[in-house]
């Protein structure tokens, strides 16, 4: 049998297709007993608990305890086609109050919506638009029998799982974070034009009519890759919490596709396994790999080359015959395109790429960042997208916690209409009574289903791109007389063997970083201080620990790594955040003698659930590296500046003797007498890294530690 939805009296109904045959009674038995079978098997790995009200936000989908339908935390059925209604009322009122108004609605449809979609389609009476949007590495072909692809069906099991959540417990955020360079942070416009800052109003819009609290963070770096530095340390940037993840790096990881890989693959391992999408991601290499990294039992979207096209097609060009009557045009279309091309051109276009009337001389206007209309036309595709998926959740949960009578069709999976194969929601019994469903078994299943593809994921072999560390554009040729000193700083596959590649893929780390933004340092984890907290606000006003001003003349060397930050970095001449990521560091001077950091600290080791016997001992630094290779006089952070004796590093007192490049741009593992493996310190169970600067009035700036 096959169910389909209709609309009546603005609530969701299912209708029978197919045969009117009721299913038979020994069948019916079968399938109750196979649901009993299957939460005693849950119960017997722990993954059920009775009367535990989880915190949703701090623990992985695979991790929370729940409580049974019998308790408190009852979930009316009806509940979730409520919960329909309203998302699709609320999305219907942002297009028609918000989106008409900036696009226009002819031109709202040709950006953002497939050619064949009328304007009919936006209304109350219809459910799903046909998006020109992101859409599945796997999108082309699906499982026999499913519907949907399976990036896609895990998408929407995340989201029914923060929807029921939400609606049993009441402290389930959903959470989106922006991961990308200086064009996606938004440089060269303020902060609440980045395409991020859209996205975020877009879903609070939607996310407000069910109450489901939302956070949607832009922690973007200009000037940074992917990797290593970043896809190394996912989880004290980016945050333990994170549902939807984005990578927007094509611009800096354009010659390192093994970057983006490492990045995805940790970022699944956070508690939540988020949804990766990829922005920017041009390059068919770049979606084989995410093929690969789905393939291991994870979801990642991209954004089509030819949909950014179509879309671009969609707005009106402003040329000379047309000049005057399309000043007329819609504020995020007006001098949008013109015969040059996007935000290009003599004809306005060039003049209106970025705002005006506050903080007009503020940093990054450049030729390849976009202007505040582009941030807007990406955050409401993000946005359309991520509604859709919400929308499609809440209809699944709707049909699957319906009580069916007698003629209701079994064959409902809890993935929804996709029959994957699993325990089924509803059966019957002999006497045709509904065997119904309850929200908390439904979650704990999904639940379940979620760990599983956790559990595969953890143990699937990694692509092989995974073990090539020496993805480095200048790498790999053969070197000129003159290049000769170049080659050292090339990282070799033979570096590092096998198991330790997969303890940097998959295995328990912590960072130590300086970076901005992060987690870590708007938590007061990185200063062993959680009383100074804070976010992205404008230069001067931050209430998180900002560390010291660099001046060599004032700063006071007692022989610790001091965190410290650049002044002309923090544009204070504006009132509003403009652009709140900053490349801070550590600092060793020359005048410090031995300047020593102790890692994980104590707020870090709680805040990460930090136990060393899990940990490999592999330690790495990230320094900071020079803008196109121009340091200035005194600046140390190579492996040639190790080799030739300007610094040297201990681990707890324990010579490094060599810096093991990882992948490219500063980042070294430190190999000792005995290899890449350091012993903790007894007792206090972390380590104790030590820089001596030897070359006169020089210093080195790290980025991050890193311990695997």
């Amino acid at each position: 049998m096959k169910n389909r939805l209709t609309r009546k009296n603005k609530k969701l109904t299912t209708i029978e297709e197919g045969t009117e045959e009721e299913p038979s009674s020994g069948l019916a038995k079968m399938v109750v007993i196979a649901l009993v079978v299957v939460f005693l098997g849950l119960f017997s790995q722990g993954i059920l608990a009775e009367n535990t009200v989880p915190d949703v936000n701090k623990t992985g989908a695979g991790n929370i305890r729940v409580v049974d339908h019998h308790s408190s935390h009852h979930a009316d059925h009806q509940e979730f086609s409520i919960y329909f209604d309203k998302l699709r009322e609320a999305q219907t009122q942002w297009i028609e109050s918000l989106l008409y108004q900036d696009y226009g609605q002819e031109a709202f449809e040709k950006i953002f919506l497939d050619d064949d979609t009328l304007s009919s389609t936006v209304s109350t009476n219809k459910a799903f638009l046909k998006l020109k949007s992101f859409q599945s590495v796997s999108s082309s072909s699906t499982t026999e029998g499913q519907d949907v692809d399976i990036s896609t069906q895990r998408l929407r099991r995340k989201l029914k799982i923060k929807l029921l959540q939400h609606q049993l417990y009441k402290n389930a955020t959903l959470v989106w974070v922006t991961g990308g360079h200086s064009a996606a942070a938004g440089h060269g416009n303020l902060f609440n034009e980045s395409y991020t800052a859209f996205l975020e109003r877009d879903l609070s819009r939607i996310a407000k009519s069910i109450g489901l609290p939302l956070e949607v963070r832009n922690f973007a770096m200009g000037g940074s890759g992917s990797g290593p530095e970043l896809g190394l340390c996912v989880e004290q940037i980016y945050g333990r919490d994170v549902d939807l993840l984005s990578w927007d790096f094509g611009m800096t990881d354009v010659y390192s596709p093994v970057r983006l890989l490492l990045y995805a693959i940790r970022g699944n391992l956070l508690p939540h396994h988020p949804a990766i999408f990829a922005l920017h991601a041009e390059g068919e290499h770049r979606v084989d790999l995410l093929k690969q990294f789905e393939e291991m039992s994870a979801s990642a979207f991209y954004l089509p080359e030819d949909t950014r096209k179509q879309q671009f097609e969609g707005i009106p060009e402003v040329n000379m015959d047309n000049f005057k009557e399309m000043q007329d045009l819609p504020p995020m279309i007006n001098s949008f395109k013109c015969t040059e091309g996007i935000e290009k051109g003599d004809l306005g276009c060039d003049d209106a790429k970025y705002s005006k009337g506050l903080c007009d001389s503020r940093a990054g206007k450049a030729s390849w960042h976009p202007g505040f209309k582009m941030h807007a036309l990406d955050g409401h595709t993000i946005a359309l997208f991520v509604v859709q998926e919400l929308i499609h959740a809440a209809e699944e949960l709707a049909v699957q916690l319906e009580a069916h009578d007698s003629h209701s069709a079994s064959d409902e999976s809890v993935e929804g209409t996709t029959n994957e194969t699993e325990t089924e929601p509803t059966t019957e019994t002999e006497h045709h009574e509904s065997v119904v469903l309850e929200p908390m078994d439904l979650l704990n299943i999904l639940m379940a289903k979620e760990q599983e593809d956790f559990e595969t994921f953890r143990n699937a072999e990694l692509p092989e791109l995974a073990y090539k560390v020496h993805e480095w554009h200048k790498c790999g040729k053969q070197f000129s007389e003159e290049e000769q000193e170049l080659e050292k700083e090339c990282a070799s596959d033979a570096d590092f063997d096998a198991s330790i590649v997969k303890t940097f893929s998959k295995g328990p780390g912590i960072c130590h970083t300086a970076r901005l933004p992060s987690e870590t340092r708007y938590k007061g984890y990185l200063t062993n201080d959680t009383t100074k907290v804070g976010g992205p606000v404008p230069a001067g006003k931050e209430t998180y620990d900002t560390g010291l001003s660099m001046d060599v003349n004032n700063i006071q060397f007692d022989g610790t790594l001091k965190l410290v930050y650049k002044p002309d970095q923090r544009a204070k001449d504006c009132s509003v955040t403009v652009s709140p990521d900053y490349k801070d560091f550590f600092f060793a001077h020359q005048k410090d003698d031995w300047a020593k950091i102790v890692i994980p600290n104590q707020a870090e080791k709680v805040a990460y659930d930090y136990k060393a016997s899990e940990f490999k001992g592999l330690i790495g630094i990230a320094f900071l590296t020079c803008p196109w290779n121009r340091c200035p006089e005194g600046f140390l952070g190579t492996k040639r500046d190790f080799d030739q004796g300007k610094f040297e590093i201990t681990v707890n007192g324990v010579a490094v003797t060599s810096l093991m490049l990882f992948h490219d741009l500063g980042t070294y593992f430190l190999k000792g007498s005995d290899g890449f493996q350091w012993k903790y310190r007894e007792g206090s169970e972390d380590y104790e890294i030590a820089i001596r600067i030897l070359e006169e009035g020089s210093h080195v700036e790290v980025s991050s530690f890193i311990l695997y």
